[in-house]
């Protein structure tokens, strides 16, 4: 199916998809706003670890874990946010982070919304957002 809509790529926070409480009305919230935004264009939504990928990446340090497994933790964790967001988003979104950017893309061409996290170490996801 071809698509003809704008592309519009976001920046999520882990911290702004995850606040410090148990609440998850902004999460809620903000997938709402995402779903009525969607219908005019393509979303792709790049997922960050948040104070979760923090906290897991300053363990590892203390375990002497090199930097590239420090990414990997990072990484993991911004894309288990995504597939939160993935939940919250329902209706006409790609089942699963997307790993990189060209599986983003051909996913793009099917489903008005994707998401996606960190796509491999060196790089944050707001650098994978730009």
């Amino acid at each position: 199916m071809s698509r003809s809509k704008e592309n519009l790529v976001i920046s999520i926070g882990g911290s702004i998809l995850l606040p410090d409480d148990e609440d998850i009305s902004e999460l809620t919230d903000l997938a709402e706003m995402l779903q009525r935004n969607s219908k005019d264009r393509d979303l792709y939504l790049v997922v960050g670890g948040g104070r979760t990928a923090r906290q897991y990446i300053t363990w590892g340090r203390s375990l002497e874990a090199d930097e590239a497994t420090l990414d990997e933790l990072g990484i993991a964790t911004s894309r288990l946010n995504a597939r939160l967001l993935i939940i919250a988003l329902k209706g006409d979104v790609y089942p699963g982070p997307a790993e990189s950017f060209d599986e983003a893309m051909s996913a793009g061409s099917h489903y008005s919304m994707v998401t996606m996290g960190g796509t491999h170490p060196g790089h944050t996801t707001d650098a994978v957002a730009a």
